[in-house]
């Protein structure tokens, strides 16, 4: 969403959408926006919502709001069961890793920002969960999950498990068998935010993929409404 010291190999929306603007883009004119700002900087390998502001005013109304924590952002992530709580807390300071774009836990200098999990549902050995904050630092959930036991999968950063495969198919150039993950990347998606000017939260319905190993998995749950 943001330019960022660990995610400079991408492309970013802020200034994608600024450079189409000033190109007099006719779907961004029709915003009647006069710039572009993100509000919060997403893990580039997560999917979801990306909040914008069309204006000065807007943008910093909305990252005052972000900062104080005034706006609540839920991620639907899958890990593997290990039977634990169904409601877990991690707030465990988290600082930069020295050389290594992660976050790892520090008492001494770590800032501490707090995490709510909640197993959504689960079936034989996975398991959905929603993480539920106000301002997120890089990569916080993704340190959090681990913390708490449920580290996501797909996050071999932070010791999560591989996808599981989905059955195997045939290689038709050497006639074996080779085997399908169920998903492929970070299994997390930021699924909702609540504004405090805001009833009903932001949604975003999950990618097809992500739907799609859900439901290979038998693991059902409701999007947030």
């Amino acid at each position: 969403m943001r330019e960022h010291p660990w995610s400079l190999k991408y492309p970013n929306l802020d200034s994608a959408l600024n450079a189409q603007l000033q190109n007099e883009k006719p779907e961004l004119l029709r915003l009647q926006a006069s710039c572009f700002g993100s509000i919060y900087n997403l893990d580039p390998e997560c999917s979801g919502i990306a909040l914008f502001g069309l204006n000065r005013p807007a943008i910093a109304t909305l990252r005052e709001q972000y900062g104080d924590g005034r706006i609540e952002s839920r991620i639907h992530f899958l890990a593997r069961e290990d039977g634990g709580t169904e409601t877990r807390t991690m707030n465990a300071p988290l600082l930069p890793h020295n050389t290594k774009p992660k976050m790892i836990p520090s008492t001494a200098k770590g800032k501490k920002r707090a995490t709510r999990f909640t197993r959504l549902a689960v079936a034989e050995d996975w398991s959905l969960w929603e993480a539920c904050a106000g301002y997120l630092r890089p990569h916080q959930i993704r340190a959090h999950a681990a913390l708490a036991g449920i580290p996501i999968m797909g996050d071999a950063l932070y010791g999560g498990p591989p996808s599981p495969v989905a059955g195997g198919f045939r290689n038709p150039r050497r006639g074996n068998a080779v085997a399908k993950p169920l998903f492929n990347g970070l299994a997390a998606h930021l699924a909702a935010l609540q504004l405090p000017q805001n009833k009903a939260p932001i949604t975003a319905p999950r990618p097809r993929p992500f739907q799609n190993c859900l439901r290979r998995m038998n693991l059902s749950a409701p999007s947030p409404q």
